[in-house]
């Protein structure tokens, strides 16, 4: 500002921004000095939180002289970008939250409406903030897949503008892994199930494996999920089966995969007990019933069958090869000789005897 006189004037200063917006600020000192034939600047403070052009004038008066000077502005708010850069960690399909502050300079309720341009994230549709005062909007994320990405939040109010902030979002490896224990004893089989949580908002098919494949832990080959209708996800169950096919503890690892909902992992423990002794079977005299008996190992394996007493019972067959994972089965004879006990009842037994020292027991009690 100059002065073009040769003595020192005083000024005082009026902003006029009469189409300002009520949230566009436009603040300075309300005199200025100026010494005699010099220039002084003056510092006019310009804040808007909105995009757009405002327009005002700064007139500089002196009041002693009614002398004035003016200039008109013109003034263009742009877009402010990114305000901030959130950093967000988390385990696999563990929650984490992150309180982002806003504030209100105004002397008027300001409600933000907030977005995110990721599904796995959660913000609140809106969030109103009193006037002159501070706020916060909870951001709510559960990673389901092992990577690093960057979202973006805004939140857009009509008084204020629109914020945009970068979410920098690096996923963890998953915690633990859950193991099921299987115990049973050879020849039979064990189910357990396993119960994992969806998160994604839509129904979805995941895929289910076991390691080995062709080993002694056996699923059905998906799952159905429904759709997940809050952040707490819902659950979903899986059941294994174990049928072992040797002596002693057997290992596998169960995966649920989808691309979209994430991997899970279970390890699978199986410990094989002695066959259990089965039965008693009846059978009626002369009859003939069929015992059923499955070969457990991975391969063919041949089989021998014997009666005791073998007077009284007898099989159709002394010995079978039977093909691996399969069943088959023998026909087992009474011939009552007289010599029931006094409930008329005689008990004998079925031994199935196959390789590596295999023995199954089948209690038999005839009736003639």
């Amino acid at each position: 500002m100059a002065n073009w006189l040769k003595q020192p004037q005083r000024f005082r200063v009026d902003i006029r921004g009469g189409d300002k917006d009520v949230s566009t600020v436009l603040r300075g000192h309300e005199h200025l000095d100026v010494p005699a034939g010099l220039e002084r600047e003056f510092a006019l403070h310009y804040y808007a939180f909105k995009e757009g052009m405002t327009t005002a004038e700064v007139h500089f008066i002196n009041d002693r002289t009614g002398e004035y000077l003016f200039y008109a502005l013109s003034l263009k708010a742009e877009a402010a970008g990114v305000l901030q850069t959130i950093p967000m960690q988390a385990p696999l399909r563990q929650l984490t939250t992150h309180m982002q502050p806003v504030t209100n300079p105004l002397d008027v309720p300001v409600t933000f409406t907030a977005s995110v341009n990721n599904a796995e994230v959660n913000v609140p549709a809106s969030v109103t903030v009193e006037p002159n005062t501070k706020g916060e909007v909870p951001i709510e994320w559960r990673p389901l897949l092992p990577k690093e990405t960057t979202s973006q939040l805004t939140l857009a109010s009509s008084e204020l503008g629109t914020f945009v902030y970068d979410l920098r979002l690096v996923a963890l490896p998953a915690g633990e892994t859950k193991t099921l224990q299987f115990k049973v004893a050879l020849g039979n089989l064990q189910t357990l199930r396993y119960r994992f949580t969806s998160f994604l908002k839509r129904p979805e098919a995941y895929k289910l494996a076991v390691g080995k494949g062709d080993g002694d832990f056996a699923v059905e080959a998906s799952v159905s999920a429904p759709a997940a209708e809050g952040s707490n996800g819902v659950e979903v169950a899986v059941d294994v089966t174990f049928e072992p096919s040797k002596m002693g503890e057997s290992s596998d690892t169960l995966t649920i995969s989808s691309a979209e909902g994430g991997e899970y992992t279970c390890v699978l423990k199986g410990t094989a007990l002695p066959p259990r002794p089965q039965g008693p079977i009846l059978i009626k005299g002369g009859a003939k019933v069929p015992v059923n008996f499955k070969n457990v190992f991975t391969v063919a394996a041949d089989y021998t069958f014997t009666c005791d007493p073998p007077a009284l019972f007898a099989v159709d067959k002394p010995k079978e090869n039977v093909p691996a994972k399969k069943a088959t089965s023998i026909p087992v004879t009474f011939k009552p000789d007289g010599t029931a006990t006094g409930t008329g009842k005689v008990s004998g037994k079925l031994v199935i005897s196959g390789p590596d020292g295999f023995t199954q027991l089948y209690y038999l009690t005839g009736e003639p």
